[in-house]
């Protein structure tokens, strides 16, 4: 069968090629195994609500679609704990927010490496870090190539 799809290469288009290696990605992505991670955080929600979400892919005006993990909350006087344990497989992309102040919220990028360990990719208002998990997400980068910090 692998060399049916390597001769069938040479006759396929560009988009088709990108399509392909796109779903290879994520094949490979879906096959690797899930890991564990505990998650608490405290916030005014007024100043900006703690969550996990998994960056799925982008929409069509380049956006990151999100899927949020579903944690526990608890609502205190003008404060909410949210907690609980969330699963994602190597190659994840996930967005944390803690919380925030009124002007700036705390809202970082993470990528699960091989081990299972969160990697901080950055903050969520550096345009060099959503570049390169747009790129990432368009499978134009592996996960090696990014700037872990």
């Amino acid at each position: 069968m692998l060399d049916k799809i390597l001769e069938a290469l040479p006759t396929l288009e560009i988009s088709e090629l990108s399509e392909l290696q796109i779903a290879i990605h994520s094949e490979i992505t879906s096959r690797k195994p899930d890991y564990r991670f505990e998650f608490e955080a405290t916030a005014d929600p007024r100043k900006g609500y703690p969550y996990v979400a998994h960056i799925t892919g982008l929409d069509e005006n380049g956006k990151f679609e999100r899927t949020f993990k579903d944690l526990d909350r608890t609502y205190g006087k003008k404060e909410v704990t949210v907690s609980g344990i969330y699963h994602a497989k190597t190659g994840h992309i996930l967005e944390i927010q803690e919380g925030g102040s009124w002007k700036n919220l705390n809202r970082t990028y993470h990528i699960v490496d091989d081990n299972g360990q969160l990697g901080c990719l950055g903050h969520h208002d550096d345009s060099r870090v959503g570049n390169q998990i747009k790129k990432y997400l368009r499978g134009e980068i592996e996960m090696s190539e990014f700037f872990i910090n």
